[in-house]
């Protein structure tokens, strides 16, 4: 029941903050790690993104993968997604979306430095679209965590850039500069609540989109 209260409570914050700031874009994420040992973890995540002024009305992303920790601030990641649009033109919902499926690797790290934590992560994309040719992207982000007594601050930027095979085209895809309040929790599965705002920097979006994000990540450990 005390999850239950936690995803409610989750669901009505970020949609209150939808209601005060009006942003482009709610995107909300539930996430799952289990961990088998120090070394070894398999998660699940999904991405719900509803209310997007690109004109995709809804978007969802489901990821799967694997984790292994190579020392104690080296991570390397790897899986699949699927990624769905559903799209708005001229005022009508096309079920008959957009989907996009995804494999990927990262590797990702952090290092202490005086009262604050450095995270970096490159990760590669394989993306096989439904209307379009196959692309790869190139992914990197570079942010610090800032300590607090009972809650934490996040402020990172991630850079994409993709090439597409078929036409040869290699260039700037998007930018991501995003500040994000982390709570850890420590009763029952849930382990971590993150929100804060995203501001998605994109050659065909101007100025860019403004999305509130906000996190679940619940876990065994």
């Amino acid at each position: 029941m005390r999850i239950i209260r936690h995803l409610v409570l989750f669901v009505f914050f970020l949609y209150g903050g939808f209601a005060f700031a009006q942003p482009d874009m709610v995107w909300m994420r539930f996430r799952y790690d289990h961990t088998w040992n120090k070394s070894w973890s398999i998660y699940g995540e999904s991405d719900l993104r509803p209310f997007i002024r690109s004109g995709d009305m809804f978007q969802y992303l489901f990821r799967v993968g694997s984790a292994h920790r190579l020392g104690e601030s080296l991570r390397f990641e790897w899986g699949t997604a699927l990624f769905h649009s559903v799209r708005n033109q001229e005022g009508k919902l096309l079920f008959a979306a957009v989907n996009e499926n995804r494999i990927f690797a990262s590797l990702s790290g952090k290092q202490d430095f005086n009262h604050c934590e450095g995270h970096w992560r490159v990760m590669l994309e394989e993306r096989s679209f439904s209307n379009a040719t196959p692309a790869l992207r190139f992914r990197y982000l570079l942010g610090v965590s800032l300590p607090f007594k009972t809650f934490s601050l996040f402020l990172a930027d991630e850079y994409f850039h993709q090439y597409r095979y078929a036409v040869s085209v290699n260039r700037y895809d998007q930018n991501r500069i995003m500040l994000f309040a982390r709570f850890p929790m420590k009763k029952n599965a849930l382990k971590k609540l993150e929100f804060g705002p995203m501001l998605i920097m994109q050659g065909k979006f101007k100025p860019g989109i403004l999305a509130l994000r906000g996190h679940l990540i619940f876990g065994n450990s």
